[in-house]
């Protein structure tokens, strides 16, 4: 089968569109039936309900409270000796002291 270069160009990606394709379906179906599971509006539907009450009850309060993330990294990087190293100022090309 001889095949110019835009013909081999067009085949690779038509199949290159079809994988992403395949996989956004299944995607889409794997999100529909995470849907159908919480009932469609984001609560558990009753069978997932009584398993989810208790691991509640047992979750920390604020778990939602996304601050902790700051805090951990703060805490990861001096335990590590680099929190010197981190700095908020833009990246600069000509600096060489880094």
């Amino acid at each position: 089968m001889d095949q110019t270069p835009i013909a081999f160009a067009g085949t690779v990606t038509i199949l290159g569109m079809g994988v992403v394709f395949f996989f956004l379906a299944l995607l889409s179906l794997g999100m529909a039936g995470l849907r159908r599971g919480y009932g469609g509006d984001g609560q558990p539907s009753a069978a997932a309900a009584a398993p989810a009450q208790a691991d509640s009850a047992a979750a920390a309060p604020g778990r939602h409270d996304a601050r902790w993330v700051a805090a951990a990294v703060a805490a990861w990087l001096a335990g590590q000796g680099q929190f010197d190293e981190v700095s908020a100022a833009p990246w600069d090309p000509t600096r060489r002291d880094r």
